[in-house]
């Protein structure tokens, strides 16, 4: 954790690591919770969207078993499980992906998390949205984080619309993505005016994206609830550690200093210590935790 001075007011924020840093089998979960915790992390992200397939198959009271355990784990070693990442909407919008959704929030409440990241609801026609008439989405998603609020409500637990990106195929032509705009992350939220309705911001979507990151976080303001930090080179969302592409994180930490986010600096590095062979992790995390704080500690500084 950071706690640093901004003239009088304090800028609190907590450094975590999502486990997906780890193999995705959900038996050696706890071991990846304690790793964590010997690398220097005391924050936690639970990975639900990694296990969507399984938990489909999975009775509730298993989930719940599952999920208690892993939190037992996590308090018995000192650490906190800050936030999560709910199942990635895959096209449907039916029962069973709102069943998914609902259950990791309940099972988030179990673990102590306070935000479920989520991602918007999008069309699959890839010439179905234009940027210039987005009220369809804007509804759909609205309707959507409705359906699932009473859940929130019911256990407590906020739910973070995380930042996309547009993309582009071979031939050039761009793909517009709903959610990949601060605008319209703004927009929905505002429309749902929930407390329990946030944002989650995805450092390497918004380099991507091609935002002055700086600029857009100041756009999302006091609606930032959770993060995913991460960097790359612009063109593909790589999940590898800060200072390894060309994010400015300066920039970064001087927006989230301005706005006065209190909530996770959450790496999603998967790719930068998954990758590697297991005897290698550990090391890597302990190197991904001094970055973290490293980057923590330029939240006092002045501006240039």
């Amino acid at each position: 954790m950071g706690l640093f001075l901004i003239g009088k007011v304090s800028v609190d924020m907590e450094l975590a690591i999502s486990l997906n840093v780890f193999d995705i089998d959900m038996d050696k979960l706890e071991q990846g919770v304690k790793r964590s915790a010997a690398a220097g992390f005391a924050c936690l992200d639970f990975n639900f969207c990694d296990y969507y397939r399984v938990l489909q198959g999975m009775t509730w009271e298993r989930e719940k078993a599952w999920v208690t355990r892993v939190s037992d784990t996590a308090d018995a070693a000192g650490v906190r499980f800050v936030q999560a990442h709910g199942p990635m909407y895959r096209g449907k919008l039916d029962d069973t992906f709102i069943d998914l959704c609902e259950r990791s929030l309940r099972s988030a409440a179990i673990a102590g998390v306070r935000w479920v990241v989520i991602h918007p609801i999008n069309l699959t026609s890839a010439a179905a949205y234009d940027r210039s008439d987005r009220s369809l989405l804007l509804g759909q998603n609205v309707d959507f984080l409705n359906r699932i609020l009473p859940v929130a409500e019911q256990v407590g637990v906020g739910i973070a619309v995380e930042n996309m990106m547009d993309h582009r195929t071979k031939e050039g032509a761009c793909r517009q993505v709903y959610g990949s705009t601060p605008e319209e992350l703004a927009e929905l939220v505002d429309t749902v005016n929930h407390p329990l309705v946030g944002v989650c911001w995805d450092t390497g979507h918004a380099l991507i994206q091609g935002l002055d990151q700086h600029s857009a976080l100041s756009a999302i303001g006091h609606r930032l609830k959770a993060t995913h930090i991460q960097d790359n080179d612009g063109l593909t969302s790589s999940h590898f550690l800060p200072y390894h592409g060309i994010i400015d994180w300066d920039a970064i930490m001087h927006a989230l200093r301005d706005i006065r986010y209190t909530g996770a600096f959450a790496f999603e590095t998967h790719r930068a210590i998954r990758s590697l062979p297991d005897e290698l992790r550990d090391s890597a995390l302990k190197h991904a935790a001094l970055l973290g704080n490293y980057l923590l500690s330029k939240i006092g500084e002045n501006e240039p």
